[in-house]
């Protein structure tokens, strides 16, 4: 895919970590690229779910009234910047 300036982006792509990738940040992991060009990246990682942690929680810090079906989705780990 080429982006605005005509470069190859990966943007809407999924990226997957090889086993020898060792980077405690990205091992293991499969990460979907939401931006891709000469400014940078910016990618989610989807397959590292936070064990018995809920949106609920999120929901109800930021005083969010939420759909019932939305306070069950998992959480989930981010990337080496921020969490």
């Amino acid at each position: 895919m080429k982006d605005q300036a005509g470069q190859t982006s990966l943007k809407g792509q999924l990226l997957v970590a090889m086993p020898q990738l060792l980077d405690p940040h990205f091992h293991l992991t499969v990460t979907y690229l939401c931006v891709h060009n000469a400014d940078g990246a910016f990618g989610l990682v989807v397959n590292r779910e936070i064990a018995r942690a809920r949106a609920d929680a999120v929901f109800k810090e930021l005083s969010i009234d939420a759909e019932p079906a939305a306070r069950d989705l998992p959480l989930y780990y981010g990337g080496p910047v921020h969490p």
